[in-house]
């Protein structure tokens, strides 16, 4: 009789403890949405791994590791005004914190910057001078 019971408690205790942790974790999703959904601001950031950030504060930005798997040690901050994607080809925006709609706000943005930039005034020389 006394093992009978014990064995309906443990049964309890088990379903309640799914149930909170099924609660829980509901919570920490949520969470993480949240960290995922942001809009462009005045800069992105390009990672070592040449890879575009929206988010200064991104897990991958600060923790993330390049192609050889060597730690991420530095993030280039580039005003959004002069943003220009050089190669479409091996252009890479990261999963994490840049959203399908920002992807496509990072093309117009950089196809704007190329359209404004007078490349007829960069003559032959100043290039040679760099």
């Amino acid at each position: 009789m006394i093992r009978a019971n014990m064995n309906k408690i443990c049964k309890y205790i088990g379903l309640y403890s799914l149930i909170a942790l099924g609660i829980i974790s509901c919570g920490k999703t949520d969470e993480k949405k949240e960290i995922v959904k942001r809009d462009l601001g005045k800069y992105v950031y390009v990672d070592d791994n040449n890879t575009v950030h929206v988010n200064p504060h991104c897990y991958r930005l600060i923790r993330g590791k390049d192609d050889k798997g060597h730690d991420i040690y530095a993030k280039h901050p580039i005003d959004t005004l002069e943003f220009v994607i050089t190669d479409k080809e091996y252009f890479r925006v990261c999963t994490r914190c840049v959203e399908d709609s920002i992807y496509e706000r990072l093309v117009e943005i950089s196809n704007r910057n190329q359209s404004n930039y007078n490349w007829e005034q960069t003559s032959k020389s100043d290039w040679e001078s760099m």
